[in-house]
């Protein structure tokens, strides 16, 4: 009797527990590639040391490691400010929202 107890509170707490963690990993990789996009749109800018038509075409071809991101650049005085959406989905919680990751680059002349 003391075993199937320790059973069914070991299933009680450790399932949930488990999607809880699977979830959190998927929030954490949607992040980790949301990262990645920004530093190379970063990168590409400052590569350039422009941005017009052919790099926002190099900056559409590099989207493609994060499909579900959304990347904006405006110019910010002498630097470009770029901003990277991602979604954030908890299914555990219900919680669907959009996460924003914003960074400038160096002077860009």
């Amino acid at each position: 009797m003391k075993g199937a107890f320790e059973y069914a509170l070991l299933m009680l707490v450790g399932i949930p527990l488990v999607c809880v963690v699977v979830n959190l990993g998927e929030v954490a990789i949607e992040l980790n590639q949301a990262r990645v996009l920004q530093e190379s749109v970063v990168a590409i800018l400052e590569h350039q040391n422009r941005y017009d038509e052919q790099v926002a075409l190099l900056i559409a071809q590099e989207t493609s490691s994060c499909k579900s991101c959304e990347v904006h650049v405006q110019r910010a005085g002498l630097r470009y400010q770029v901003e990277v959406e991602f979604p954030i989905q908890i299914q555990w919680l219900n919680l669907k929202r959009k996460g924003l990751l914003k960074t400038y680059t160096y002077y860009i002349g």
